[in-house]
């Protein structure tokens, strides 16, 4: 039911102006969402990108104290889809029948081989 007079006009106004107000905060509210999108899924590889260099300088320094134990813990969380091209080297800091030299050998080629590439 309409409501006639300078209430009816005021409440009229209002509801015109709540419609207007709310077409771009929907607007907004949508851009933001399809950027959060977005940015989640670069962040995705930045993240790995992260952890591969958190993990290469902890080879590093299982190389420097001479930990062989901590290079092939280090080994086992590093991902082939990181390593292209170096998956031998993988193999070996992965297999247990490799000796201390072998892992040492190994994690050298690895951590000086490997630079993290942005993505």
């Amino acid at each position: 039911m309409p409501v006639n007079g300078w209430m009816g006009l005021a409440f009229e106004l209002r509801r015109e102006q709540d419609a207007a107000e709310v077409l771009p905060l929907q607007r907004a509210a949508a851009v933001a969402r399809q950027a959060e999108r977005r940015r989640r899924a670069s962040s995705t590889g930045e993240v790995q990108r992260e952890a591969l260099e958190a993990q290469l300088s902890v080879l590093r320094h299982a190389l420097d104290i001479g930990d062989a134990g901590l290079a092939r813990r280090v080994g086992r969380t590093l991902r082939t889809a990181d390593l292209a091209g170096l998956d031998g080297f993988l193999a070996v800091l992965r297999d247990t029948r490799s000796s201390d030299q072998e892992i040492f050998d190994a994690a050298a080629a690895l951590a000086l081989r490997v630079t993290p590439s942005p993505e």
